[in-house]
């Protein structure tokens, strides 16, 4: 299994957005995708309808040694023919309980957590709050990629390399082995000639080896908002939208990314950070 964590110093750039659509997109290109919400917010959870006045177990409570990890993911995607997609959920601000569990153990919980599935599943795909915070970390230690999103903007821009810089101070001081997957640009229209600016700026750091960069661009799309509503991913509710197009193309990208991150020329092919 390879997880995946995205990442974001800046709020609103697209975080669960993207981790919902790619991980359903994974799961039906036949991978065996697992999301884990590790966002106080609790959004991915939401994204699916999975409510905080449900009784069911969350992560929360393996964190807290009550139950095993198996015993909490939640089936997805049923009605999609061949999808393998399974959620580990949290409650809104449960998880946010557990901060001093979490800072006073080793930084590595999230990812013992994770241990007993990684063989029977191909990606974990962990979505985390904006900033450097604790669940941010764990996500960091626990993962083997990132996958940045940002808005075309220059305090955007600024949030964006931060979060490089974190990513390559923790990769250092934890001894982890995460790469950057890619850099992605989110609710970008093309015709605007800011987008294009931080497109070309982007371009140029790539080209010079500074960082990877996802070639696919999410779109601006106003109904993408209503993908929580139904409790379903915006590439199974609205599969012909310009978002669910761009969002099958990143997964095509990131599909092809981790088969080079699963072998020996990665370190080449994906620079670290």
């Amino acid at each position: 299994m390879i997880t995946i964590a995205v990442l974001s110093q800046k709020g609103g750039v697209g975080k669960t957005l993207t981790a919902v659509n790619v991980a359903a997109s994974l799961s039906d290109r036949g991978l065996r995708v697992l999301m884990v919400d590790f966002d106080p917010q609790a959004d991915l959870s939401a994204s699916w309808r999975i409510e905080d006045e449900d009784r069911r177990p969350r992560i929360e409570h393996v964190l807290m040694d009550q139950i095993e990890v198996d015993e909490v993911r939640v089936e997805m995607g049923r009605e999609h023919a061949g999808a393998s997609l399974t959620l580990v959920p949290t409650a809104y601000e449960q998880l946010r309980q557990q901060t001093a569990r979490l800072l006073g153990g080793d930084g590595r919980e999230l990812a013992r957590l994770l241990e007993p599935l990684r063989v029977e599943l191909d990606v974990a795909i962990i979505d985390t709050p904006a900033g450097d915070t604790v669940f941010g970390r764990q996500a960091m230690v626990a993962a083997d990629a990132a996958i940045v999103p940002m808005l075309p903007g220059y305090h955007e821009l600024r949030a964006m390399t931060r979060a490089l810089d974190v990513i390559e101070t923790r990769s250092i001081e934890e001894r982890t082995r995460l790469r950057l997957l890619g850099v992605l640009m989110t609710n970008a229209d093309s015709r605007w000639r800011s987008t294009k600016e931080y497109m070309r700026h982007l371009g140029t750091m790539s080209e010079a080896d500074e960082l990877a960069l996802f070639d696919t661009v999410i779109p601006r799309h106003q109904p993408v908002t209503e993908h929580a509503r139904f409790g379903l991913p915006t590439v199974w509710l609205r599969p012909m939208s310009s978002v669910a197009v761009a969002y099958r193309q990143l997964a095509g990208e990131v599909h092809a990314r981790l088969d080079l991150l699963a072998t020996d020329c990665a370190a080449a092919t994906l620079p670290r950070v």
